[in-house]
């Protein structure tokens, strides 16, 4: 740049000599007409070059002011590629999350592979889904319990045969199908039934972990944008949360621990209110058909049973309130009333009133639970498998039945530490009134669970999910059962639970 603007002075100069050289001496004093021409002429030349100057001069200025920009560019495009330990780490993210779409995009082919086939005919011709989970539960039992391959009462060391077991069972293995019928008054038809194997059948030729089938839900569905009608076999609306595992499938994970989920027939009805674009507030009503639960005397009874033979079926009911975005906060109130009649002839009335809540605490972490308070629950999971007691009067010595008071719940805090892992731990409790069996003298125990008056569970377990529909899940279970009189009984569960789901 120094350069051109030498060689630009320089040629100036060099003109402006050669003009001055070229003029010859005048000995006149008055200039003559071509002198003041030639001087005109050299003026206007100067004055071009000099505008030519300052031209090139801001060409320059903007040539360097151009140069600077491209460097500043350059040093910001070298800083923002340079790599560092953050853009590591969403490397190794964007990796792990192309994988797992890749899987998923696997299965979508799969799945569009299918429907490209002939499709199953059925007799309505509407779509028709199979589901399911194959689950292989191995269980390591510390102590003696009900039910090996899912025990949830702890019981009194009869024998060092029954005490500490060992085994493996695929009886939880559920079996599923989905189905979309016509619209009728305005409303969706779908149905769905699912199945175990998880019945008490006879085993003479298999063996026992092979299991029998049994229903396990079912349900008949119409719904309208804001209302739903619903009849089957499925858990009491006063019960609609559950914990998370995979070593109590075909059971509630906490049931008689506080967790009142027992399935059974029962209609329902459901409005939705819209309250804002987050919040809804929902009412249900339904019918219900509980099982009988039994009493101190006995655990099973012939048809009919204690709630057949009252010849009305509970009723139940529940409001509940969700907000926030993708149901961040949702509670629920219920109440359930029923009655049985005894086989002395007298009516006990079973009712409860419930509540649940779950709230997502953080993007990862989340908690909920249930509380009850009823009697004569049995039938629904509660009660310590007991609706009444049977005994005579201290006073009188009359034989008498009194409903068996009940309380309980269960809590549970979930951990998701990625779509991967997932860890949950959960209590539950479920007691009797120890005033109702001091009440009445009973007779002598027919079994264990005839003076149970306290169940307690402590579960802790991960859920490993290595592919998409891969589950690998450890779980440790505590129960802790207790009696009318004497010592409590414990029992140490390890379980470890691998399914597959489609």
């Amino acid at each position: 740049m120094k350069r051109t603007r030498h060689w630009i002075a320089a040629s100036l100069l060099a003109q402006f000599a050669g003009l001055l050289l070229s003029q010859s001496p005048i000995q006149t004093n008055a200039a003559s007409q071509q002198d003041d021409a030639r001087y005109r002429q050299i003026d206007k030349r100067l004055n071009g070059l000099m505008s030519e100057l300052e031209r090139t001069r801001g060409e320059l200025t903007a040539a360097v002011d151009e140069v600077r920009r491209l460097r500043a560019e350059l040093e910001q495009t070298r800083a923002a590629i340079a790599p560092d330990a953050s853009a590591e780490t969403i490397a190794a993210k964007l990796s792990a999350d192309i994988v797992r779409i890749r899987e998923d995009q696997d299965a979508v082919q799969e799945q569009v592979k299918v429907h490209e086939q002939d499709k199953v005919e059925t007799l309505s011709r509407y779509r028709l889904w199979i589901n399911g989970l194959i689950l292989f539960n191995a269980f390591v039992n510390r102590g003696t319990v009900y039910a090996p391959d899912l025990p949830n009462i702890a019981l009194p060391d009869y024998s060092p045969a029954h005490h500490n077991t060992v085994g493996a069972s695929v009886r939880q293995t559920i079996l599923g199908l989905n189905g979309i019928g016509p619209h009728l008054f305005g409303a969706q038809s779908s149905a769905d039934l699912t199945v175990d194997f998880f019945s008490n059948g006879s085993a003479e030729t298999y063996p026992p972990a092979s299991g029998s089938v049994r229903i396990h839900t079912a349900h008949v569905k119409l719904d309208w944008p804001r209302n739903r009608v619903e009849a089957g076999f499925t858990e009491p609306l006063i019960s609609p949360l559950s914990p998370a595992s995979y070593t109590s499938v075909a059971e509630p994970p906490l049931a008689w621990a506080g967790n009142l989920s027992a399935w059974a027939p029962q209609v329902m009805f459901e409005h939705r209110f819209q309250t804002s674009d987050t919040n809804s507030i929902g009412i249900q009503a339904g019918l219900w058909y509980t099982a009988y639960g039994g009493s101190n005397l006995h655990t099973y009874q012939p048809l009919p049973s204690d709630y057949e033979s009252e010849k009305w079926p509970a009723v139940e009911s529940r409001i509940s309130w969700t907000a926030g975005t993708d149901s961040r906060f949702h509670i629920g109130i219920g109440g359930y009333r029923g009655a049985l009649k005894t086989s002395y002839g007298s009516t006990i009335p079973s009712w409860a009133f419930s509540s649940d809540a779950s709230l997502r605490l953080l993007p990862r972490a989340s908690i909920s639970g249930e509380f009850y308070r009823g009697s004569a629950l049995a039938g629904l999971g509660g009660g310590s498998y007991k609706d009444y007691l049977t005994g005579t009067d201290p006073v009188t010595g009359v034989p008498h039945s009194i409903g068996v008071n009940a309380i309980g719940g269960w809590a549970q805090l979930k951990l998701k530490f990625s779509p991967v892992v997932e860890a949950n731990a959960a209590f539950g409790q479920d007691g009797s009134y120890g005033s109702d069996f001091r009440s009445l003298d009973l007779a002598d125990p027919v079994n264990p669970l005839s003076n149970l008056t306290r169940n307690q569970m402590i579960t802790g377990n991960l859920i490993l999910r290595p592919k998409t529909y891969l589950v690998l899940s450890p779980e440790y279970r505590r129960i802790l059962s207790s009696q009318s009189s004497g010592a409590s009984n414990v029992a140490n569960i390890f379980t470890i639970s691998a399914g597959y789901i489609f």
